[in-house]
């Protein structure tokens, strides 16, 4: 990954206007000047990964996911658009951009329906985006079952870990304070609480 990122990844990020602003071992977080500065420079990256990979057997292939986090509305819109093309050429992770925007809009029967769309089996933020999602519907049953789960997965979770998972990824203020209330009431830990001091 490293010589990839200096003898591709970087030169393309400069041609377009880019620079990084984060490194995260096998991820980055990028800024561009324009839109069409990140999109030209995801197009092109994505044709030059096709390129590199081709001469090579399938298990040597690497292959590169990107999201954009800029005009979320615009994004979501692109994704329904990339979806009513062709949704089989859609990852299921791209339904989490369209499950948070239901939840922030408060479209919370929208939000679950989109997020079941993406379930990986054992994948405990499954259970997180469930917990958060049904308790800010006011369906605390499934909340506080989702939450539960969870802790089966991840005993020693807490409310903070999720914000640190979230703020990787330039979530919003708005966003992860609503996502932490919704936790709070399905029942998820909080460094701060007393019991989970007194456990520590």
């Amino acid at each position: 990954m490293r010589d990839l990122r200096r003898d591709l990844i970087e030169p393309l990020l400069k041609q377009h206007k880019g620079r990084f602003l984060k490194l995260m071992g096998d991820g980055a977080v990028g800024e561009f000047a324009s839109v069409v500065d990140a999109v030209t420079f995801a197009v092109d990256l994505q044709r030059a990964m096709t390129a590199r990979n081709a001469p090579l057997p399938e298990p040597q292939h690497i292959t590169l996911r990107m999201a954009f986090s800029s005009d979320w509305d615009g994004g979501v819109a692109l994704i329904d658009k990339a979806v009513a093309f062709n949704v089989s050429v859609v990852p299921n992770v791209a339904y989490y951009a369209t499950t948070k925007h239901h939840f922030v809009r408060g479209e919370y029967s929208e939000a679950i329906a989109e997020f079941r769309k993406t379930v990986i089996p054992g994948f405990w933020l499954n259970d997180l985006v469930s917990a958060c999602t049904y308790a800010a519907w006011g369906k605390l049953e499934e909340a506080e079952t989702a939450a539960a789960e969870l802790l089966k997965k991840r005993p020693d979770f807490v409310i903070e870990d999720a914000l640190v998972f979230y703020r990787k990824w330039q979530f919003q203020n708005s966003y992860l304070e609503k996502m932490a209330a919704g936790l709070r009431q399905a029942g998820l830990p909080s460094r701060a609480d007393p019991a989970q001091q007194a456990r520590n």
